[in-house]
Order: C-alpha cells, then sequence, then structure tokens
C-alpha cells in the first residue's frame, strides 16, 4: 500500500520471485481476486 499516494499496488503474474504486472488501485476503484474471484476490495475502505 502507498498511504501517502493512497493508492494500491496489486501485483499479479508470478514468475519465479518476481511478478509480471502491477495493477494501481486508487480511491473509488476496487481490487479483485484470481484466487478469490467472488472477492472485491474497495480502495476506500482499505485506505479508510
Amino acid at each position: 500500500m502507498d498511504l501517502k499516494g493512497e493508492r494500491i499496488e496489486h501485483p499479479t503474474g508470478p514468475s519465479g520471485d518476481l511478478y509480471r504486472y502491477v495493477e494501481l488501485a486508487r480511491r473509488g476503484e476496487t481490487i479483485g481476486s484470481s484466487a478469490l474471484p467472488d472477492l472485491e476490495l474497495r480502495v476506500d475502505d482499505v485506505l479508510g
């Protein structure tokens, strides 16, 4: 989480010790999960 920038970095596409992609979600947006497709997190709820 980037509290100062008010965003959440969501890495996806693991490849060895790294991730191939990083999704940035800001206030007003949601983040989904590929492992738990029914789970959605609102950035506003996480950041408070």
